[in-house]
């Protein structure tokens, strides 16, 4: 199976996937990312490690663009090779123009992008702090 790993902690689901991403394994990350999604009121990213995938089926696009109705989701990070994105570029394009995907080369640029969907900032401050500090100004 190509889903070696999932699991859900501090806001961020990750998940590793590796070889061939057919349209039913999109499909089971898809549902364990709703079923996530729909238990917590709070932001959640998703971070997919997609470094040792090889192949991916065209139709995971499909599956992908069913993300837009998951309004708790704030983004999702794709981590892919420079060689899985080359070896699928028609579909890793058509991936990254997908609102609210992002692809990135190293996983601590996924995670980088995780913390500031999180934790956007507003004024150089996170929302937390900028929404405390007006609540404290009245």
């Amino acid at each position: 199976m190509p889903i070696h790993n999932m699991n859900f902690e501090g806001g961020v689901f990750f998940a590793k996937q590796v070889g061939y991403v057919d349209d039913v394994d999109a499909r089971m990350w898809m549902n364990a990312l709703k079923k996530y999604a729909s238990a917590n009121n709070t932001p959640i990213v998703a971070l997919v490690d997609m470094r040792e995938v090889d192949r991916l089926c065209p139709t995971v696009l499909r599956v992908f663009n069913s993300l837009q109705g998951m309004d708790n989701v704030m983004g999702v990070a794709l981590i892919a090779s420079e060689q899985m994105n080359s070896r699928n570029a028609q579909v890793m394009s058509k991936l990254s123009a997908i609102s609210g995907l992002r692809v990135f080369s190293t996983l601590d640029e996924g995670r980088s992008f995780a913390r500031m969907r999180l934790n956007p900032t507003v004024g150089g401050y996170t929302t937390a702090t900028a929404y405390s500090f007006a609540f404290a100004m009245g």
